[in-house]
């Protein structure tokens, strides 16, 4: 058994099994902090969240962010995973939803540590897209931010900014090219609208305990699945290993010969 606290695990998890459109999602956490309304662009009506089935950790030369910038204004969509991007590039999860639009979320400050750099004061300013690879205004990997900016400059994607913050103020606000989301505890049952467990997360976050990400065997899966369970008050992700999978981890090593 493995675990991992990390809040953007439930996050990507959400991503993953939502099939929502982005326009409909956007209008239901506007509606949990606003009764005005709220006028979206047209890209937002079109895209949704199907397309993302799983979620790839980066390496420190950003060669899965960099994959999937390249999807941008490409002809097809040929990626169906999510990022993690490391801790210098800023942003907790990066997500293409079509050739047009990229979506860049912060998430992990709401563990109660930062695990961002010290130039970043929120989840939210943790997404922006000109301060991927930057530190306190400077560079600090010149050919990695010049390649993110270069791409992402030249493509003009439409961004969508979405950061989690439980104590913040609420809003769904959009400007020029983005759309800008923070998302407060009175929006988060709307933020994980459509999956069995969206009651579960209120209460973690307001209890202030960090999620739990478990791997443990179960002999009666055939298939990989993943459940999210309320146990003691924090959120817990399990994954479920197949009896095929069991067999091959846990074969036994080959005997040695012994040594003279």
């Amino acid at each position: 058994m493995s675990q991992d606290h990390v809040f953007k695990q439930v996050v990507a998890r959400y991503f993953c099994e939502s099939n929502v459109q982005l326009g409909r999602w956007l209008q239901g956490l506007h509606g949990a902090v606003s009764s005005k309304e709220l006028s979206l662009p047209e890209w937002c009506r079109t895209a949704t969240f199907a397309a993302l089935r799983r979620t790839v950790r980066d390496d420190t030369d950003g060669r899965h962010l960099f994959a999937l910038l390249r999807q941008l204004g490409a002809g097809e969509r040929s990626v169906d995973f999510m990022v993690f991007p490391t801790v210098k590039a800023q942003p907790d999860v990066a997500a293409v939803l079509s050739p047009s639009i990229l979506m860049l979320v912060g998430c992990n400050m709401c563990e109660g540590l930062c695990r961002h750099n010290f130039s970043v004061v929120d989840n939210f300013a943790s997404t922006d897209v000109n301060g991927l690879w930057k530190e306190q205004g400077r560079v600090i990997n010149q050919e990695l931010h010049n390649t993110a900016v270069r791409v992402v400059g030249t493509e003009n994607p439409h961004v969508l900014r979405v950061a989690f913050d439980p104590k913040a103020a609420g809003v769904v606000r959009v400007t020029e090219n983005e759309v800008h989301v923070v998302i407060s505890s009175s929006m988060l049952e709307a933020a994980f609208v459509g999956v069995p467990w969206a009651p579960t997360v209120p209460r973690l976050l307001n209890a202030r305990r960090v999620a739990r990400y478990v791997r443990v065997w179960e002999a009666n899966e055939e298939t990989l699945e993943r459940y999210v369970v309320l146990n003691s008050n924090a959120l817990v992700l399990v994954e479920f290993i197949a009896p095929a999978m069991k067999r091959r981890a846990t074969k036994p090593p080959r005997p040695q010969r012994p040594t003279m």
